[in-house]
């Protein structure tokens, strides 16, 4: 009984030993855009066998399953096999080495197309951005690679489209990640680009990144205007800035826009026109985009400066009187002390700058022919034109006066030919003689401003009287009398 079992084992186990199983393999796909192509058909052999001892395996290919029945015109170079058709069934016949057992599979050969894409090579040019911590000049910009599938796969959505540094790495199919974020190295640089089919074919192409330069606008300093109501507000030239922003770079327009978002968008109809009236009082600022413009063959390419309005107060000049002096000489000439006016025409401002001038235009000018302090006037009455400037800014106002030689205190005839002063010049006492005075005189005392500084009417029936000058500060006075409808005056000097 038991040598019957064993054989009955061994039996069990020359069978299963010889049985043969041909696993049917993945199809064998290669990419050529004519339908045939090479195969290797022996690399199939793993998926065939799928862990059977391949000692004990015979592998034979056959363009018919009646072939491979049959164990005839089996094909002769399976590592080198060009199809017949396309697809093209291939059929395996796996037989026992020993027993001549076999079984049969098949698999298919396909020779897909490669991705139809466009003829290449593309570009992105992108202006200089801002953008993952680059700046306006450092020629590197982020690129959003996937922008030109489209243009790549002609439409194609079933096509997946990679790119790469380099070709190395399009060999070993690492692409870059993200696409849609990719920081450039050089400028220009080129990227290496496979288009993949559902078949897993590929077609490859380059792109070539290139970031263009930004303009070069120059900053400004603050754009001031006189004001001439104080109010805050005024009107600016915006364009009479172009020149000096622009900087003699060719090819640069310049757009003004009241918010930095407007003039990142550049649309014109948001643009300032000049004149501009601000809408924040005294100082606002404003936002200037350079832009190489596309209109006349430009990149579009853009830089934004901000500038700065600044409404400036107008000086206000104050009330000036007319400077009147005694005409001394009798000839309607005497020399005036413009200076002396400073105070009327400051009315209490401060960091102002004075000066005087013959005509309007020259005081308009405001750089040559002003006048001296001393000055003899030329007619009678003569106006003399103030230009109160600004040390702050640039305003300005022009103002005027006259000065006037007072005829009437002129000595008209002899009658006073022998009054005299003493001392002259003075520290306190000063006497005042003539044998013309009548028993009262009329005394008044200007000093170079016109302003009368004394008055008094004194008893003089003795042809003398006295004036203590001591309070007055030292510099030139007129004295002028008045006696019996007779007008005269002096000079006094006050040490």
């Amino acid at each position: 009984m038991k040598l019957k079992f064993t054989l009955l084992v061994l039996f069990i186990g020359l069978i299963t030993q010889a049985q043969v199983i041909a696993h049917q393999p993945d199809d064998l796909v290669l990419c050529d855009d004519d339908d045939f192509a090479v195969f290797d058909l022996t690399q199939t052999f793993d998926q065939i066998i799928d862990g059977q001892d391949p000692f004990d395996l015979l592998i034979y290919f056959y363009e018919t399953q009646q072939d491979a029945d049959s164990n005839t015109n089996a094909i002769a170079n399976d590592i080198a096999y060009m199809n017949i058709s396309n697809p093209q069934t291939i059929y395996v016949r796996v037989e026992h080495a020993t027993t001549s057992k076999y079984d049969t599979t098949n698999f298919e050969l396909i020779v897909a197309p490669k991705p139809v894409i466009g003829s290449g090579p593309y570009s992105i040019e992108l202006c200089d951005d801002l953008i993952n911590g680059s700046t306006s000049t450092d020629e590197v910009s982020t690129f959003d690679l996937t922008g030109l599938n489209d243009d790549i796969t002609l439409g194609n959505s079933t096509y997946s489209v990679f790119y790469y540094e380099t070709l190395a790495d399009q060999n070993n199919n690492n692409p870059i990640n993200p696409d849609t974020a990719y920081q450039n190295i050089t400028t220009p640089q080129t990227l290496y680009v496979s288009v993949f089919n559902e078949f897993g074919c590929r077609s490859t192409t380059l792109l070539t990144l290139l970031v263009l330069n930004n303009p070069s606008p120059k900053p400004q300093d603050p754009f001031e205007v006189c004001d001439d109501d104080n109010d805050g507000y005024a009107e600016f030239m915006l364009t009479d800035l172009d020149v000096n922003i622009i900087g003699g770079e060719a090819g640069v327009t310049i757009g003004y826009y009241e918010t930095e978002a407007r003039a990142v968008i550049g649309d014109p109809l948001d643009q300032l026109l000049s004149p501009y009236a601000n809408i924040i009082p005294f100082t606002q600022v404003i936002y200037a985009r350079a832009e190489y413009d596309p209109s006349a063959g430009g990149t579009g390419c853009y830089t934004i400066i901000e500038v700065v309005l600044s409404v400036n107060d107008t000086p206000i000049i104050g009330v000036i009187t007319d400077y009147v002096l005694p005409d001394i000489g009798n000839d309607g000439i005497e020399e005036f002390s413009l200076f002396s006016k400073v105070p009327e025409i400051l009315n209490g401002q401060t960091d102002m700058s004075i000066s005087f001038y013959e005509t309007h235009a020259d005081a308009e000018i405001g750089i040559t022919n002003a006048l001296p302090d001393l000055y003899v006037n030329i007619t009678n009455p003569q106006t003399i034109y103030v230009r109160l400037e600004s040390d702050l800014n640039s305003c300005y106002s022009i103002g005027s006066f006259n000065l006037v030689v007072d005829t009437t205190a002129s000595i008209n005839d002899a009658t006073f030919s022998d009054l005299t002063i003493s001392p002259n010049p003075a520290l306190d006492i000063i006497q005042i003689q003539s044998d013309n005075f009548s028993a009262e005189t009329n005394v008044e005392v200007y000093n170079i401003q016109g302003q009368v500084v004394f008055s008094e009417v004194k008893n003089s029936a003795t042809g003398n009287f006295t004036i203590n000058v001591s309070d007055f500060a030292s510099g030139m006075y007129f004295v002028q009398i008045q006696s019996e409808g007779k007008t005269v005056a002096k000079k006094l000097i006050k040490q």
